[in-house]
Order: C-alpha cells, then structure tokens, then sequence
C-alpha cells in the first residue's frame, strides 16, 4: 500500500511538473516523459515481483535442501544403518539383503506347490497365480530347474524340501501352473509318485550348509543346552534315515550289517558334531554306546577358535573378495575368497578387539609354500589367543556332484548304446552260426549216411570179392582137370 501511495504522489507531482513546464516544452516532451515514467513505474513493478518471487524460491530451496538432509540421514540410516558403524546393521535393508543373499545363494529364486501327473510330464500349480502382465513377462519357459520333493518332518506339519528328485524342463507356462518334462531324473520312483505330491523347485542346484539341518530342526548346535543325542535321533529317524542313505544296516549278513552300521554311524557324526568344540565331542563319546568308536576328523576340518586381543591392524588386512568365473571356479577360489558379486563384501577386512575367528589348522600351525616361503602360526601374525578347537564339516559341492553324474550318466548311456550294438552284431553273428551248425549237421548227417551206405557196399563188395575168389579158384581146379584129362586122353604125360 505504502509504495502504491508513493507511485500515486509521484504521477501527481508529474502532471503538476508537466502542467507547469507546458509552457515552455513541446507537447512530445510531456508525452514522452509520462510514458516513460509509466515504464519505469512497471519496471518496478516486475522488478519488485521478480525479487519476491526470487526471495521465497530461495527459501524453499533452503527448506527443501534441509528437508533433503533429513531425508538423506533417514535413507542412509534405513538402507546402511548407522553412518559411525562398520557393517549393515541387521534391521537396515543392506543388512537384510545381505542376510537374505546368504540364505538364498546357491539356489535362487524357489517355488513350491502341487504336482498333477499328465503322461509322462507333471502340472506344476503355483499356490496363487502368478503377475505375468506386460511389465512382468514369462520368461521361464525351457529352463531347467531342480525338483524337490517336500515332507513334513516335525509335528507342526511343515513341510520342508526333503528327497531329491531330478531336474525338469519347463515346457509350457501359464500364471497358475507349469507344465515340465522329465530332464535328469535321480529318484524315479518320486517323479513317477508325484501325483498330488508337493514339490519345491529351485532356479539353482542349492548348496549344501553347515545349518541345513538344524535350522529345520529349530535347534541352536551352541546353546548351553545343545542335546547331541536327542539332534542325532532326530536325523536318523526324520531327515537321513539308514535305509534312504543306502546303508543296509538290516542285512542278514551279521558282518556286512556291522559294517553297514559303523558307516552311517561316522556319517551321521560328521553332520551332527559340526561345529562342535572337539572337548564337548570327546565327552559325549566316552558316555556313549557307539560301534565305530571314536571319532578321528581329517586335520583339514579341524579348525582353531582364536580371539583377538587387539586390533588386528591396517598393514594385515583380510581380502574377502576375488575375481573369477562362476562357471569354471565355483562361488569361492581355493583360498575361500568370494567370487560371486552378489556376496562381495566391498572392501577388505579388519577385526576388532575381542573379536572371535575360526582359523583352519594348517594356517592355525603355520606352512610351507611351493616356492618354499614360511607361513608361520597364526598366533605369531596377529594378536590373538586360542579358545578353542571345532571340528568344521568340509561342505559337498553338490552342483558340481551333480554335474558328474550327469557326466557319467551321459557316459554309461553312450557306452550302453554301443554295448547294445555290439550285442546286436554279436546276436548276428550268432544266430549266423547256429545256422551254420544246423546246416552243417544236416550235411554231417548225409555224410554219416553216404559213409554207413558205402560200408554197406564194401562189406557187399568183399563179400562179392570173396565169391569170386572162390569161384576164381574152383574154376581154375575145373581148368587144371580138363588139362590133365586133355593130356591123358592125348596120351601125353
């Protein structure tokens, strides 16, 4: 209003200006000068508003910038965790990624559902159908996948993936089902069971973990309370049963079942003493019936508890992350570092004081390199003391296992087709023989024959020789009595 009042009392004192100056100015004087002061006063005016306009953007922007930090903190604080910490926090999406990628790796993305059998291809339904619009396409048809087949195994009903059945090809897709066909099958007895039966597939081969079993079990292998016996009847009554493992514990042979027996017994060991301190093994083997008696694990899997008394330091880190090929290598190098992306952890490693690791007891004891170069013990590198000595279960490749048996599979398949050629000729060859053998009695026969007439017409043959022997010599009697009556009838002497 106040600058309004001030526009008004300077156009007043204008007109006045003007009036008095008329006089003496040419009427374009006035004109121009009135116009321009109308321009100078809209100049103003834009000016005025663009200095407003121009001063609360400022302010939002210096709002915004601030609301922009906040959120930044809270973003951070929600993906990372605390900014002053080092590692993800378990609760930050980082942190529960991370987790879910180390639950998950190995075997992908995984489904479950009902198997309807179709001839000799199975009708996969998904529990709900699944979002296959535009924007989400099917894209899983021809992959192979792995077929597992799922049992309750603990009173809550829960079913787990429990049997191996194969790998299966997905021939034909829709939102609610697949349709697969049999790829390379290891349990054939399931696939051809598998109507109405549960199933779990698995984009990937899953690979075997030290907490497969106790996880499903809902027992924790390092509480206070652990009871080894009451884990160890579990997995021989609910997940890996002696008649499943192919172990004849049962055989009629008392030998052959003794040894049967010992074996799953050191192979039920091996899964239910992981991760166990070798003292608490000890002295639950001295109060145990056991048949194999005591249990000896490979150095290779006995690992050393070492905690650090101070910071292991800046010059000694720990790499954790390589470069490689899944394809050729595996997930991890020899050397246990990562070469999956998906589970690097970024940088190299550090531990803090009071933190606990696990050392294998050939880096634990120290070693020679190829190139002769000493490792000492562990001890004698970084700050630490010994706690303790676990026996770590040195885990199965399975996709790799899997691998091979295909391999052999493919191989003892080739190897049948050309066997079964062989048979083939070989079958040929025979039937040629025996053909040959008939027609070479029949020819023996008539030979036999030909020999049994031709001593037949030899015996008749000697028997005419030896008439005509005698007739041959009664005649020559005959001849030699005429001659003598011829002569004495001549008178000749």
């Amino acid at each position: 209003m106040i600058s309004i009042a001030v526009v008004a009392l300077l156009f007043i004192l204008l007109i006045v200006f003007c009036v008095i100056s008329a006089k003496s100015w040419h009427w374009s004087n006035i004109v121009f000068l009135i116009l321009a002061y109308i321009a100078g006063v809209a100049a103003c005016i834009g000016l005025s508003k663009v200095l407003d306009g121009r001063s609360k953007a400022l302010k939002a922007v210096s709002t915004s910038e601030k609301r922009l930090n906040t959120l930044i903190d809270q973003l951070e604080m929600v993906t990372s965790g605390p900014a002053d910490s080092l590692s993800y926090s378990p609760d930050s999406l980082r942190g529960r990624t991370a987790a879910l990628q180390l639950q998950l790796h190995g075997q992908g993305r995984v489904w479950s559902g009902l198997v309807n059998a179709n001839g000799n291809t199975r009708v996969f339904n998904f529990d709900q159908a699944r979002d296959v619009g535009e924007g989400n396409p099917v894209v899983l048809k021809d992959v192979v996948l792995y077929a597992f087949l799922n049992e309750a195994v603990d009173a809550t009903g829960t079913t787990y993936p429990k049997s191996f059945i194969g790998t299966v090809r997905v021939i034909n897709e829709t939102p609610a089902a697949w349709n697969l066909e049999p790829a390379f099958m290891v349990r054939q007895d399931l696939y051809d069971a598998g109507d109405g039966a549960e199933w779990s597939l698995y984009e990937k081969m899953p690979a075997d973990r030290h907490d497969t079993f106790s996880n499903i079990a809902k027992i924790d292998v390092e509480a206070d309370d652990f009871d080894i016996t009451a884990y160890r009847t579990r997995l021989e009554t609910d997940f890996l049963p002696a008649a499943l493992m192919g172990f004849e514990v049962d055989n009629g042979d008392p030998e052959l079942a003794r040894a049967a027996a010992i074996a799953y017994e050191r192979f039920i060991d091996r899964i239910a003493f992981d991760g166990l301190s070798l003292g608490t093994i000890e002295s639950w083997i001295d109060n145990a019936e056991r048949i194999s008696g005591d249990f000896s694990p490979a150095p290779e899997e006995v690992f050393v508890k070492y905690q650090f008394e101070k910071k292991s330091g800046n010059d000694k880190p720990f790499l954790v992350d390589a470069e490689g090929s899944l394809e050729g290598e595996g997930p991890f190098t020899k050397n246990g570092q990562a070469i999956d992306k998906s589970i690097h952890n970024g940088s190299e490693v550090q531990f803090d004081k009071d933190d606990i690791v696990l050392v294998d007891s050939r880096n634990a004891t120290g070693y020679n390199r190829p190139d002769q170069t000493v490792v000492p013990p562990f001890d004698q590198r970084y700050p630490v003391k010994e706690l303790d000595r676990v026996f770590v279960r040195r885990l199965n490749n399975f996709p790799l296992m899997l691998e091979k048996l295909r391999i052999q599979a493919k191989e003892i398949a080739e190897k049948t087709v050309v066997v079964k050629a062989d048979i083939q000729i070989a079958q040929k060859t025979l039937d040629n023989a025996l053909l040959q053998q008939d027609e070479r009695d029949i020819v023996i026969g008539k030979l036999r024959e030909d020999n049994d007439n031709l001593t037949q017409d030899v015996q008749v043959i000697a028997e005419l020789l030896k008439n005509r022997q005698s007739e041959v010599e009664s005649l020559r009697e005959k001849i030699l009595e005429v001659e003598a009556e011829i002569r004495r009838r001549r008178g000749i002497q």
